[in-house]
């Protein structure tokens, strides 16, 4: 999480695309002029997610040039959060601006139609989905997963669920998110671990206000009283503000969230926040204490207050510290 760090990781990019120009024939000729490629970037800038990674690859490259002298040129495109439209990015990012290698996109819907791009294309595509199957990095060769997998925080919601001797808990989750299916089996892998199971579903339809009511409703007359939430940020929101209005965030509930959710909880208002009061959360660790994060946290909330002054809250996430890096 420093300079050093952001050198090394877009290094490494460098040595992975100069291979590939050697392998396909092409001489390198950058290295005189200190120019050392241009690298594509893919994000949702329509979310909180997308703007902090934005952000903080801008700073990365920044920093990059100034502990190296050598100039790599970055190129970001908007996919709105558009599978359709991060492939018609990908595509350009290769073809008009001849890019070496792509970070992003966020989802696994986007990533998968990129990579198949990238694959063809022999360019690199390094994915910041929170899950990317294993499948997936050995299909596409030139996919590489390059956030931590978040599948660890099901260890943490199952150790939780044992300290307090919970037995059975719900998940709440969105019908469409291909991420589900590997999160639940490894959840439910680590509750029988301690002891616990998942003892009820609940698929969540995105942005189906009224039958979200009804699944609470649902629930709220059930015997069902923990629950653990895997939703997009929207979804969650709307979640909490019905269950609010409905007595469920009292103390007979118990609410459990993880990333993303749980990493982006800073940057929603007070009256979002209010109505998550007794949440408990489980989310990445970020070192916010040690300098060389406090010189980027720096950095970043210059920037990201200049760019984004619609945003409430500038400081940065554990996305923000993943692009960085």
């Amino acid at each position: 999480m420093d300079n050093f760090s952001a050198f090394l990781s877009l290094m490494a990019f460098v040595l992975l695309l100069k291979q590939i120009l050697i392998v396909d024939g092409i001489s390198d000729t950058t290295e005189d002029d200190g120019f050392m490629g241009i690298l594509g970037a893919i994000v949702d800038n329509s979310s909180r997610i997308g703007k902090e990674e934005s952000v903080a690859m801008q700073i990365a490259v920044e920093d990059f040039l100034n502990t190296s002298n050598q100039r790599l040129d970055l190129r970001i495109r908007n996919s709105q959060g558009d599978p359709l439209q991060a492939a018609i990015a990908a595509r350009s990012l290769i073809n008009t601006d001849q890019v070496q290698a792509i970070l992003g996109p966020q989802t696994w819907e986007e990533v998968s139609l990129v990579a198949e791009i990238g694959s063809k294309s022999h360019i690199p595509i390094m994915s910041l989905a929170d899950a990317t199957p294993v499948w997936a990095t050995e299909l596409c060769t030139f996919l590489v997963q390059a956030s931590p997998n978040k599948l660890k925080q099901m260890e943490a919601i199952a150790a939780i669920v044992q300290r307090w001797e919970w037995h059975q808990v719900t998940i709440i989750y969105e019908d469409k998110d291909f991420s589900a299916p590997a999160m639940l089996s490894h959840l439910s892998d680590a509750l029988q671990e301690v002891g616990a199971e998942i003892s009820h579903y609940l698929a969540i339809q995105p942005f189906a206000s009224s039958s979200l009511s009804e699944e609470l409703q649902r629930l709220k007359r059930s015997q069902f009283r923990v629950f653990v939430v895997h939703l997009s940020l929207p979804v969650a929101v709307e979640l909490f503000e019905k269950a609010k209005i409905m007595n469920m965030m009292e103390k007979d509930y118990v609410w459990i969230i993880m990333d993303p959710f749980a990493s982006l909880v800073h940057s929603f208002n007070a009256s979002t926040i209010s109505s998550m009061q007794g949440i408990v959360g489980v989310k990445s660790y970020l070192p916010e204490n040690e300098s060389r994060f406090q010189d980027f946290r720096y950095k970043f909330r210059q920037r990201f207050s200049s760019e984004h002054p619609e945003e409430v809250n500038h400081e940065p996430s554990i996305f923000a510290a993943q692009a960085y890096d």
